[in-house]
């Protein structure tokens, strides 16, 4: 079973990655459709970066997103905030390009900047993290509409 951001994740205070679909939500997902990856602060937010720069969402917006990597208590959300305000330059809304300068950089830069020997290429990032819960998520799905046919 993979791993989704529920209320119950909330309660902790552990920062994590947030993986879900840029305009829909997993039960309409499709292999192909563009996702959207954040960084859950162990409180309140979901730092993430878009076409509007670096942005605080509510955790509201992102329940039931994937999961996808948990850090140590040894990163917290000072680690977040101090990285947020070195980067915001490099990260506002003029420099975002959905190939070049995306979400998925702006997460592999606080990787590399608060932890050491993580992927540093966005493939292999993808490959370690994203390509198997995503892959899970998909199977899962498809398994319980299997199920709910063949009853």
């Amino acid at each position: 079973m993979v791993a989704c951001f529920t209320e119950n994740f909330i309660k902790s205070d552990q920062l994590a990655l947030l993986l879900k679909p840029t305009n829909s939500t997993f039960d309409d997902f499709n292999l192909g459709d563009d996702l959207h990856i954040g960084i859950y602060d162990g409180k309140f937010h979901v730092c993430s970066f878009s076409a509007e720069g670096i942005a605080f969402d509510p955790v509201e917006n992102w329940i039931n997103s994937l999961i996808v990597y948990s850090f140590s208590n040894t990163i917290t959300d000072q680690n977040l905030i101090n990285f947020c305000f070195h980067k915001k330059k490099l990260y506002s809304n003029q420099s975002y390009n959905e190939i070049q300068q995306n979400c998925f950089d702006f997460v592999l830069d606080f990787l590399t900047t608060v932890t050491t020997n993580f992927v540093t290429n966005k493939k292999k990032f993808v490959e370690k993290f994203i390509k198997y819960p995503l892959a899970r998520l998909i199977y899962d799905r498809e398994s319980s509409v299997i199920q709910y046919f063949d009853e």
